[in-house]
């Protein structure tokens, strides 16, 4: 099989690209040896998948040699200079499709061979990419940096010898301002990853650094740049979990400069502010379960939820889902179950639509109905299978199903212990959920009930349990 790092590269190219690409091998002055664009043109007929019986090297070599007898050597070298145009063609396109870098790149160009006019066109096209452009804040900062010293230093070295156009015409300090919000920015991004990465795989990582900087801002010199603000408020929500103000500074800044802020970082602030809410939830504080609801609204009127292909992520509408029934809003959800269906991609629309309207119908107690929906799921990814398992757990022991409710709940038991997928920390998660709803149905069919006090005792001590509340409250009815 004829597989390789050009193979791999091509399979990501679009049916337009690859015309363009045909165009592009054509030209002479990019390419100038025609069995490069024949070979080409022999691999793309395989195109996507490349995983024809027929595509092999020797049925390549027939067919760019015919009648020759077959040298590996010759393939590789034109495979190597078909790979090599293949990458300069898509850094091409990438410079190409950044109106903002094209500029500066040119500029420098345009410098080399003092075309001062020119210049000055290009930087001032630079800096009108640049306010149109829909870069991030640290990609924004960055260009505004390269650009704004770009200016300067073409003006200063192409007045070298006239002191007082120098002086008129270098803005240096503007330079210098721009180079410290980028460095700022930068630096504000990489802690905050740090800090993520920390809790992620259990490593302490050298951020004494960043901890000085962050410890020398003072926010109220930002009111200007609300990114930075933004930034300085979610480390400092992180790093003090405890200290709420952080959260609610937070909050306030994005309601009134929201429109000022770049979609990218938007996203990002929503993203960490739910994770902190979830947290403070977890550790037992419910008034943060209206903040995180609050944030899931705010996120679907700003469409920060959409993916890049435009579709809603099926995690954050089962999210929006849970979050809206543990509040009892359950005619918001119900609506909001229907109408962002179709907003779901359709590989996943009907396995979410029918979990959410399953749970929906689960907490407004209508269990037969919930029991026939789960029957329609058929999730492949590990996570929801399990939450799937869980609710129809739950449903056995509402319907007081009781023999399939106990051969369930060893199943599941089974399944947790022979998944190797699940990692070891979230089995034994899961496993305690197993562990307090078996010793639930034993305490009920015994009539155990002085032991509902012990297991009450010991359900409310767990901060990581699924479903805790409905595992409580079913200790409380026994």
């Amino acid at each position: 099989m004829f597989k390789n790092n050009l193979t791999e590269l091509l399979k990501t190219f679009s049916a337009k690209e690859l015309k363009e690409f045909r165009g592009f091998l054509n030209s002479s002055y990019f390419n100038k040896r025609q069995a490069v664009t024949n070979l080409f043109e022999i691999i793309v007929k395989f195109h996507p998948e490349f995983d024809s019986r027929f595509f092999e090297k020797e049925y390549i070599y027939e067919r760019l040699f015919p009648g020759k007898k077959y040298n590996d050597s010759s393939l590789r070298v034109l495979t190597h200079y078909l790979t090599e145009l293949t990458e300069k063609f898509i850094v091409i396109q990438k410079l190409e499709s950044n109106e903002t870098e094209y500029s500066l790149q040119l500029g420098n160009a345009l410098f080399e061979r003092n075309q001062i006019k020119l210049l000055e066109k290009s930087i001032t096209s630079a800096f009108k990419s640049l306010d149109k452009s829909v870069f991030d804040s640290e990609d924004y900062f960055y260009y505004k940096f390269r650009i704004q010293n770009q200016m300067t230093y073409f003006r200063y070295a192409s007045n070298y010898a006239y002191l007082d156009k120098i002086i008129l015409q270098s803005d240096w300090e503007n330079v210098f301002e721009d180079f410290t919000n980028y460095y700022l920015l930068k630096s504000m991004i990489m802690y905050l990853n740090s800090i993520n990465l920390q809790k992620l795989v259990n490593k302490k990582f050298r951020t004494a650094s960043f901890g000085e900087l962050i410890n020398k801002i003072k926010p109220e010199d930002y009111a200007d740049i609300p990114v930075i603000r933004m930034y300085y408020y979610l480390i400092k929500m992180k790093l003090d979990k405890g200290h709420e103000t952080y959260y609610f500074q937070l909050k306030d800044l994005l309601s009134s400069t929201k429109k000022d802020l770049n979609i990218y970082d938007l996203i990002g602030a929503y993203v960490h502010m739910e994770a902190y809410c979830t947290e403070r939830i977890t550790e037992g504080i419910k008034e943060f379960e209206m903040e995180r609801f609050e944030l899931y609204k705010n996120e679907l009127n700003d469409k920060t939820y959409l993916m890049n292909d435009n579709t809603m992520s099926p995690l954050f509408y089962r999210n929006v889902v849970l979050a809206g029934l543990t509040l009892k809003e359950f005619e918001w959800t119900r609506n909001f179950i229907n109408k962002y269906r179709s907003g779901l991609n359709k590989k996943f629309r009907n396995n979410y639509y029918f979990y959410g309207m399953a749970k929906y119908e689960f907490s407004v107690k209508n269990f037969e109905s919930s029991l026939d929906l789960i029957s329609k799921i058929k999730f492949d990814e590990v996570y929801m299978k399990i939450n799937t398992k869980i609710l129809y757990l739950q449903l056995l022991y509402e319907l007081g199903y009781e023999d399939t409710l106990i051969s369930s709940l060893e199943n599941f038991r089974h399944f947790l212990n022979n998944n190797k997928l699940i990692p070891d920390e979230r089995k034994i998660l899961y496993s305690k959920f197993y562990k307090f709803l078996n010793k639930i149905v034993a305490i009920r069919d015994k009539n155990k009930k002085a032991e509902s006090g012990i297991l009450k005792k010991n359900i409310s001590k767990e901060n990581f349990l699924p479903n805790k509340d409905w595992l409580l409250e079913k200790v409380k009815s026994l």
